[in-house]
Formats: structure tokens, sequence, C-alpha cells
């Protein structure tokens, strides 16, 4: 299984309240970016490229060499993200495209490798790694039909029912690349 990475690191992190980029804040000696970074090749990724925001020269700077950056201007959402990213990525529909937000540092290899062999052992076109939580407040929930993922609703969108789902989204997903690229030109922005 050929594994192409997109690490989305183009938010604004306007919640932490300073001008440094989200992803560039340190845990452990570390930027968060580098840290996913880190994760996603120890996982078994062949190419990793970096979705990046206007004027991130100091974000181009901590990452590794072999580590490609595309530039997300204007910003235009996660979708969008993804679509700038596979610009750079070259490769064949069957290949597996690992897409993880650039502010989660305690993915560890092992976790995504785990999304990884699911997916392929699904050959499903989309696989999503979820969690669940106590109190899932502010996370978009997981709605099922069975075993099937019907819909993600966000918290803000959803109903009183809906937000007793405990089980959410995490934003991190293995997609077959082919049929990421025919539904990426149908998602709107957010």
């Amino acid at each position: 299984m050929t594994v192409r990475a997109v690490v989305l690191a183009a938010g604004k992190g306007i919640r932490m309240g300073c001008d440094l980029p989200k992803v560039l804040h340190r845990v452990a000696g570390r930027s968060l970016v580098s840290w996913v970074v880190a994760a996603v090749r120890e996982a078994g990724a062949d190419d990793v490229v970096v979705v990046v925001p206007k004027g991130a020269d100091d974000l181009i700077a901590v990452l590794p060499d072999g580590v490609t950056s595309v530039v997300q201007d204007p910003p235009g959402g996660t979708g969008h993200a993804a679509e700038v990213a596979l610009s750079a990525l070259e490769g064949a529909a069957d290949d597996t495209v690992l897409v993880v937000p650039g502010d989660s540092p305690l993915f560890t290899a092992g976790t995504l490798r785990s999304l990884l062999e699911t997916h392929a052992a699904d050959g499903s076109a989309c696989t999503l790694l979820t969690a669940r939580f106590t109190d899932p407040s502010g996370y978009g929930r997981v709605v099922r039909d069975g075993d099937r993922v019907a819909r993600i609703v966000e918290h803000a969108d959803a109903d009183e029912e809906t937000l007793a789902i405990n089980e959410v989204a995490v934003s991190t997903y293995a997609f077959q690349l082919g049929a990421l690229t025919r539904v990426l030109g149908d998602i709107g922005a957010g």
C-alpha cells in the first residue's frame, strides 16, 4: 500500500489568543506540527505534504527535509485545503491519502497505522478515526447507520438527539486517492 500524507496546518488558531500559528506552539521541546509529521512518517507515509497559510515562512522553516509544503491562499476550509494538497501529490487512484490535522501531537504512529490497516482491510473509499468522550461538547458527532457512518454533524448544527451521541470525529481520515479526488469539488468551504 502506498500512503501519501496530508497534514492540515493552515488554520489560524484564533482560540490560542496569540499571533504564533497554532501548529508552531511547542510541546515537549518540539512544535505540534513536528510531532504530527514524525507520526505520519513512522506510520508509513511515503510522501508528506503540509498545507500552510500564506506568509508561513516560520512554519515552513520547521518542516523536516523531504516534506513538501503547499500554500492555501485564500483560506477555504478543510476540503479546500485537501484539494490544494492533492495538487502536490502524484499517485495512483488506489493509493491511500492519510489526512491529519497539524495540531494533533498526541496521535501516535501506532494509532495512524491501525487506521491505515483498517482502511486497507476494508477496501473502503474513506475510513475515519473517531473517539468517544464523556463530554463531547464542541465536537462533530458521528451519526451511524448500523456499523456505517451516515454523517458527521457539527455541534452547532446538532439537535438534542444528536448531541446525546458521544462518538466524535477527530478530523483524521484515510481516503482512496481516486475517490477523494472525485468528491473534493463537491465539498463546500468549511
